[in-house]
């Protein structure tokens, strides 16, 4: 089904997750415009954990309670919905500035061939990610941009053999 934006351009729903901080103060409006737009959109703050509900003592782990605290219930329970909504999105939007999980889940959401975007932060200063360029070809330096690159036809992914790829999605979906 095809929605119209508030251009009047014909869009194509996108299944998106968008991958940030939850101290990402753009995030939330990221987030209304793509839905305002007709995208289907994954928002992984109706179901966040807070590892203050693992253990209160959390930042004082060893490497050995941050391994047993990783399998927690209320984590793994939120590692499976997280990485079933990649596995459900056609999209990921990488929303700097973020960090190691929301890095993660690029990877993996490449990894599968999926259509990433890296949409940039205007005011960082800081260095560079080399990594970004495992993105389909596609950066946003604002929400207009996004929707652009949305509307685009889909690149391809980075080359990769389709057998291989559809072996990666097949063990995603284990």
């Amino acid at each position: 089904m095809r929605r119209r934006n508030s251009r009047e351009q014909a869009v194509i729903p996108r299944r998106i997750y968008p991958a940030s901080s939850r101290r990402n103060a753009s995030y939330p409006h990221v987030v209304e415009a793509l839905r305002a737009a007709g995208h289907l959109v994954h928002d992984w703050r109706e179901s966040d954990l807070y590892w203050q509900e693992v253990d209160p003592d959390h930042a004082s782990w060893t490497s050995k309670d941050y391994i047993a605290g990783l399998f927690a219930p209320a984590a793994d329970r939120k590692f499976r919905s997280n990485r079933a909504a990649i596995n459900w999105c056609d999209t990921l939007v990488l929303i700097l500035p973020c960090g190691r999980c929301s890095h993660a889940e690029f990877g993996y959401a490449a990894g599968l061939a999926k259509r990433t975007i890296v949409l940039l932060d205007p005011a960082h200063r800081g260095v560079p990610d080399l990594m970004h360029r495992l993105s389909t070809g596609d950066f946003a330096d604002d929400i207009d941009a996004l929707l652009a690159a949305l509307a685009r036809q889909r690149r391809t992914a980075p080359a990769r053999d389709l057998a291989q790829t559809r072996t990666i999605q097949r063990k995603a979906q284990l």
